[in-house]
């Protein structure tokens, strides 16, 4: 092999520019291989070199992976929807034998007791559940339950109050996604999970608990979008920076992994393009994967239209499972550790969306969240216009857009703690 390589003159970055203007034919070769995002408000090179001394961060992130990490494995997950006990059951199960491995469930959406039949589907399965509720009167119920069941494996997280601890679980779940939600960008939703667990993590080592036992408790929830490249890199920046802030307290549990899902969102979904659809889903998934996570959730598409009962929504729920399923068990994604290694793309955008995340995370802890809402709302305004304007094109939306009619429309307008999600489909609609 050494010979071979000798019989071939190595070309240096000079060399491959040099060739590059001459067929070019005069454009200018600097504005060409710049990269403006728009929305992501990064500039960035379109081709990468490769960097005799990387960065610290980028050499920091190799060395963890080099010496951590032994899998790339990830389970995939499946949120409980509307229905019946009886079809809720039927569902649970079904979504079992379709190895779905991870299962959130939402006291808000259905009764105490029809959890506790859901869970003899469940129990003994080598899976993990997402038990999410929202009142005290919950709280005493699983505060009861939880001693009886010890194989009960997963988060039980409150939302929309402060309760108690429950042991033996994960108890705090970090909603960043909601920033995708409701129209934001990358490192907004970086700089939004940092914040917020920062200040769980805080508040817990207050209460007496170790740093490895704090970071323990708390499960992050990020989103993800379809620009594949950046979208790979936040989840990968997300792990280092939440590391550099654990190394803060404790160095030497400062390689302990933030516990991370990936949660599908409906900002760039088409009712009336499913094809086009699965697309997306697929590529978001494949950055989830490749950025490296624990759970991968893809929400069936439809999930958020006016008929959304469970036979709905029931062929593009399978359609999104069997994507994650055929990532792991045809692509083999789970088997390779680090995908991107190498990739020089990869580690100029790392470099780049560290430094802005991090920048305004700190941002976010000297003067609050209000900052950080106000850019969120002015990112996501942004965005609308661009989409309006056709300065970003969303297939089946905004460009080639489907004439036929159908039945379903967008269902409510959904809330999140940060205000009105987005779904850029039905925001053009009521523009027409």
């Amino acid at each position: 092999m050494q010979e071979f390589y000798a019989d071939f003159e190595a070309a240096t970055v000079e060399d491959w520019i040099a060739n590059a203007q001459v067929e070019l034919k005069g454009e200018d070769l600097n504005q060409i291989l710049q990269k403006n995002n728009l929305i992501e408000e990064l500039t960035y090179p379109a081709v990468s070199f490769h960097l005799a001394n990387k960065t610290a961060a980028v050499s920091q992130r190799n060395l963890f992976l080099q010496t951590q990490q032994s899998t790339n494995n990830w389970i995939n997950g499946v949120q409980l929807p509307r229905g019946t006990k009886t079809e809720l059951l039927e569902f649970a199960q079904d979504q079992l034998t379709r190895d779905a491995r991870h299962f959130q469930i939402d006291l808000k959406q259905i009764d105490f007791d029809v959890w506790e039949d859901i869970w003899q589907v469940l129990k003994g399965e080598d899976l993990s559940v997402t038990l999410i509720y929202h009142t005290n009167v919950q709280f005493e119920k699983l505060k009861n339950w939880l001693p009886k069941h010890p194989d009960f494996k997963g988060t039980i997280a409150g939302i929309g109050a402060e309760f108690d601890r429950l042991q033996g679980v994960r108890n705090y779940l970090i909603r960043s996604f909601e920033v995708q939600y409701v129209g934001g960008n990358i490192t907004q939703e970086l700089a939004y999970a940092l914040h917020q667990g920062h200040a769980r993590l805080y508040n817990l080592l207050q209460a007496g608990l170790s740093v490895r036992e704090a970071n323990q408790q708390i499960h992050f929830q990020l989103g993800v979008g379809t620009q594949f490249l950046p979208e790979t890199v936040k989840f990968e920046v997300f792990k280092y920076l939440w590391q550099t802030i654990i190394a803060q307290y404790d160095r030497e549990v400062s390689s302990d992994k933030p516990y991370l899902e990936v949660v599908t969102g409906f900002l760039n979904k088409s009712l009336k393009d499913p094809y086009t659809n699965l697309l997306r889903q697929t590529t978001e998934a494949m950055s989830a994967i490749l950025g490296g996570v624990d759970i991968l959730t893809i929400l069936p598409y439809n999930a958020w239209s006016s008929k959304n009962k469970l036979e709905d929504i029931a062929e593009a729920q399978r359609l999104a499972l069997n994507i994650a399923l055929l990532l792991k068990e045809e692509s083999y994604l789970d088997k390779v550790i680090d995908p991107l290694g190498g990739s020089y793309s990869f580690e100029t955008l790392f470099e780049l969306i560290a430094e802005k995340s991090w920048r305004l995370f700190q941002e976010a802890e000297e003067q609050g969240l209000e900052g950080l809402k106000h850019e969120i709302k002015r990112v996501a305004q942004k965005r609308v216009q661009l989409y309006q304007e056709k300065k970003q094109i969303l297939i089946g939306v905004n460009q080639y857009a489907n004439p036929i009619t159908t039945e379903t429309e967008w269902g409510d307008t959904r809330q999140t703690s940060l205000g009105e999600a987005l779904v850029i489909e039905k925001l053009l609609k009521n523009k027409e």
